[in-house]
């Protein structure tokens, strides 16, 4: 009966535990295509939807997939992929994109790789708190010319916030 009682109360604290500590590791896979690519300065792409009220989505690794297609993107005015939690005004800024330059990437004729460093996040709860992760051209303007897509794979769990 002893051990009973304490298999059911393991069983009723894992949950809590594991949503404190951020919950179950999760994968997001989008692949954008040249279309969405050429115009993601005008239209961020989410790569995850907002996890709800109370939560707050913890990234822990993105990698980025260049798909070469028949010709490279012209990048006419340099830019990045900017990773942002929410989009617009809401953004609470990028998850260190300066290692995401979309120069010597999307305009080159090869596949190529590119696996950003996450940085520390440093916001107020209400900026942080249910937002979408969203992809965008933080750029002067849009990429052209391209036909390759970008494949993003994002690693991510969703923490509860207390």
């Amino acid at each position: 009966m002893k051990k009973l009682a304490a298999l059911l109360i393991g069983m009723s604290l894992v949950p809590s535990l594991v949503a404190q500590a951020g919950g179950t590791l999760q994968t997001a896979t989008v692949t954008l295509t040249s279309a969405q690519v050429q115009s993601l300065k005008a239209s961020p792409v989410t790569l995850i939807p907002a996890p709800g009220v109370g939560n707050y989505l913890n990234i822990v690794a993105v990698v980025l997939q260049y798909k070469a297609g028949s010709t490279p993107y012209a990048v006419p005015s340099g830019g990045h992929f900017s990773l942002l939690l929410g989009v617009g005004g809401s953004a609470s800024g990028p998850i260190e994109s300066s290692d995401l330059s979309a120069t010597g990437f999307l305009d080159q004729s090869q596949n190529h790789i590119r696996v950003p460093r996450i940085s520390s996040i440093a916001n107020a709860q209400s900026n942080l708190e249910n937002r979408a992760l969203t992809v965008t051209n933080d750029g002067g303007a849009e990429w052209t010319a391209g036909d390759g897509t970008i494949v993003v794979t994002v690693n991510y769990n969703v923490v509860a916030l207390q």
